[in-house]
């Protein structure tokens, strides 16, 4: 597992790990050439976008070397032109970030059954996403979700979203402001509320403004903590603010047409109830979307 953000490498090995995979952790390009030199490995996930070495370099290295390792590739670029460039490199898959856990583990389990010879021509399914979603709240309808609460540092959680979704934002020339306040600490479940932060991120990247600002705060309020996310977009008309949370609801054609699969926000309110906390949202039509919410706050132990 290749990651240079070391929050979002702790997490999904530790989710591997919980899967039954024996996960061995770095952290740049030059570590993943050294780990592979006094190991053999049946996949390796790497990010694309490393220090010392990027993804790309690493992938081309190894291809070079006969090495014939499946290898899923992780980045927050979504262009056609990048998607090429992973696969053209000798990727097997190629997953852009963000993505839900349950689509990474199926994307494993294929790539771990083909011969190393085999190579994919799939490098993003729209419709395994939207699946992924849609299974996770059909599990909740019938109280099956699984869910793991333990104690989240909810403001290093929110940067770490923040600064992976400035990348994405940066293909719009956006800008992401964060005012996120220190040390906020709740009671959740980690992955979940990775989700929630990217789903609401990139709501607000697809239907921003190109050149636009989009406004994150985080802050401690009494016994809970409060936050917001604001773009200046193309805005919600009034009438369609009511049905924003139902499932597959597209306002117009515009949003079918930025591949939005109408689950993020069902997913993202059914992420806050869960967690115990509230979100509404307010927006005017052509001016632009802000959503807040509240989680309950515990003390950091």
């Amino acid at each position: 597992m290749a990651e240079d953000e070391r929050d979002m490498n702790r997490l999904i090995s530790k989710r591997l790990a919980a899967e039954n995979y024996s996960v061995d952790s770095c952290y740049d390009g030059i570590q993943v050439l050294e780990y592979l030199e006094c190991a053999e490995y049946d996949g390796i996930i790497l990010d694309i976008m490393m220090p010392r070495m990027d993804g790309i370099q690493v992938l081309k290295r190894i291809r070079g070397q006969n090495c014939q390792i499946p290898v899923l590739l992780l980045t927050a670029r979504d262009s056609i032109e990048d998607r090429v460039c992973g696969l053209d490199a000798g990727a097997d898959d190629y997953l852009v970030k963000p993505f839900a856990f349950e689509e990474l583990l199926a994307r494993i389990r294929v790539m771990l059954r083909k011969p190393a010879s085999v190579k994919t021509n799939i490098y993003r399914v729209a419709d395994l996403e939207v699946i992924s979603q849609l299974l996770m709240l059909s599990r909740a309808d019938q109280g099956r979700a699984k869910i793991i609460r333990e104690q989240v540092d909810f403001s290093e959680l929110t940067q770490m979203v923040v600064e992976e979704a400035q990348e994405r934002a940066g293909e719009k020339n956006m800008t992401i402001q964060a005012d996120i306040g220190e040390g906020l600490t709740l009671l959740g479940d980690e992955i979940l509320l990775i989700r929630f932060w990217m789903n609401l991120l990139n709501n607000a990247i697809a239907y921003g403004k190109t050149g636009g600002t989009i406004q994150v705060s985080l802050k401690s309020w009494g016994e809970e903590i409060a936050g917001e996310i604001r773009d200046d977009g193309i805005g919600i008309s009034q009438e369609a603010l009511p049905h924003i949370w139902e499932r597959f609801y597209q306002e117009d054609p515009s949003r079918t047409e930025r591949e939005s699969s109408g689950l993020g926000l069902p997913m993202v309110q059914w992420i806050v109830k869960e967690h115990g906390g509230v979100i509404q949202v307010s927006s005017m039509k052509g001016e632009g979307t802000c959503f807040y919410f509240s989680f309950p706050k515990i003390e950091k132990k």
